[in-house]
């Protein structure tokens, strides 16, 4: 008797699918990368002493504000996709029905903008009221051009989701470093992303015209009723758990520019964005994850994106630790050659929070909120220990090494249970079995 397996071919299909699509996402980011990255380099060696620690403590700032726009384009993402498999015409309405409804609500809280840059100011220590109302702006726009970019990642239109991202990265490349040269410092950072949003988000709704004039009404097509508050309690899950993994990586610096001296804080700074390189470029590859892997219930998506993943965390890793002393030298820090071990144990602590931002991204996918109600709790106690060891006796020598150390300790443990709680999934196993 044959022995019949029709999820084989769908899920060879899908993970086919994915690999393509993420292979030109995967260039795309690199492009992206190099420009964002010299952006990085270009400033630590052009703002005044001082600026490029309140820099990065920003920009991480900014990261962790995003997950509340990230939450929502992950809903959207997730749903649209779900829909756009069935009916292009049916997405569109989808999307229209959501953008008015987060459109409202952003145009009703506008009057907040205030209060929220004066919550930003405590907690980077700074009272900038102009430069933090910047920066609670562009976070306002960021829904906007989210919303218009994970559709056009929903319709799987991926040449035009490219062009999107790149426009975006080389407009914010060419105004901040254009708003420094003008001695703008720090305020160079929310006027650069404010440029690139506003004509981001011309581009998105000139492609999404096009693409909506091709679609096609379905015949005997009713309309959906949809209700946003269907939509809103994933919402809020998916924002609470993005903002906790934001949190993991991002709070660091915060921390660093509160607590610890101004050396430290500089070379932690270093250290940083060292990271987000390593970061980045690992999790480039999951451009296409939510799309593809909401439209299919097979796990070989997430393990094909594991591999990659770590694999890329560790060449990345090892190459930057190998060229250090250069890296510093890039950054204007060569007084820093001495602290190259440093590179190689950050590299660790990236790799494990890899590990968590991809399987965090694939249990939001699969609604597997319970798995990750681990992740905030060890967060909260990082977070903690971060600040009561900056206070006192430090446990792995210098202020610098006891962060890294802290950091290495709970990235491993969060990304072990998360990934054993997809490995091990019941739902899954029992799916497999019921096929056999």
């Amino acid at each position: 008797m044959q022995l019949r397996l029709p999820y084989i071919s769908s899920f060879s299909h899908s993970s086919k699918a994915f690999l393509k699509d993420s292979t030109f996402l995967f260039a795309a980011n690199i492009v992206n990368a190099v420009f964002n990255y010299g952006l990085v380099i270009f400033v630590s060696n052009q703002l005044l002493p001082g600026n490029y620690s309140l820099w990065t403590a920003l920009s991480g700032l900014i990261a962790i504000l995003l997950t509340f726009s990230t939450g929502i384009m992950t809903e959207f993402n997730k749903s649209a996709s779900k829909i756009a498999k069935k009916s292009t015409f049916e997405a569109f309405e989808f999307y229209e029905y959501f953008v008015s409804k987060v459109g409202r609500v952003l145009l009703y809280s506008l009057v907040l903008v205030p209060v929220f840059a004066v919550l930003l100011g405590k907690a980077v220590g700074n009272s900038d009221f102009i430069l933090l109302s910047l920066l609670v702006i562009n976070v306002y726009l960021q829904v906007i051009l989210g919303l218009n970019n994970n559709f056009v990642m929903a319709l799987l239109k991926i040449p035009q989701f490219i062009i999107l991202s790149i426009v975006v990265t080389v407009v914010k490349f060419v105004g901040a470093i254009s708003f420094v040269y003008l001695h703008f410092e720090v305020m160079s950072l929310p006027l650069g992303l404010l440029m690139s949003e506003i004509i981001g988000i011309v581009v998105g709704v000139y492609f999404l015209k096009r693409f909506k004039s091709q679609a096609i009404k379905p015949k005997n097509y009713i309309v959906t009723n949809y209700k946003i508050f269907d939509h809103a309690f994933g919402m809020l899950k998916t924002v609470v758990f993005l903002f906790f993994l934001s949190l993991f990586i991002n709070a660091g610096p915060i921390i660093a520019e509160n607590f610890l001296d101004k050396a430290d804080k500089d070379i932690l700074a270093v250290l940083f964005n060292f990271g987000q390189i390593i970061h980045f470029g690992a999790v480039a590859f999951l451009g296409g994850l939510i799309a593809h892997a909401s439209r299919t219930d097979n796990k070989k998506i997430f393990y094909s994106a594991f591999v990659i993943v770590t694999s890329l965390s560790l060449s990345i890793g090892f190459l930057f630790t190998f060229f250090g002393g250069f890296m510093m030298k890039l950054f204007g820090r060569a007084q820093y050659t001495d602290q190259l071990p440093l590179i190689l144990w950050y590299s660790v602590f990236i790799l494990f929070y890899n590990i968590i931002f991809l399987c965090t991204q694939y249990l939001i996918i699969k609604n597997r909120y319970k798995a990750l109600i681990f992740l905030p709790v060890s967060n909260i106690l990082l977070i903690l220990t971060l600040i009561f060891f900056s206070k006192s006796t430090s446990l792995f020598g210098s202020d610098v090494q006891n962060f890294i150390g802290i950091s290495i300790i709970f990235g491993f443990t969060s990304a072990l249970y998360l990934l054993l709680s997809i490995v091990f999934d019941k739902k899954n196993r029992q799916e497999v079995d019921n096929v056999l």
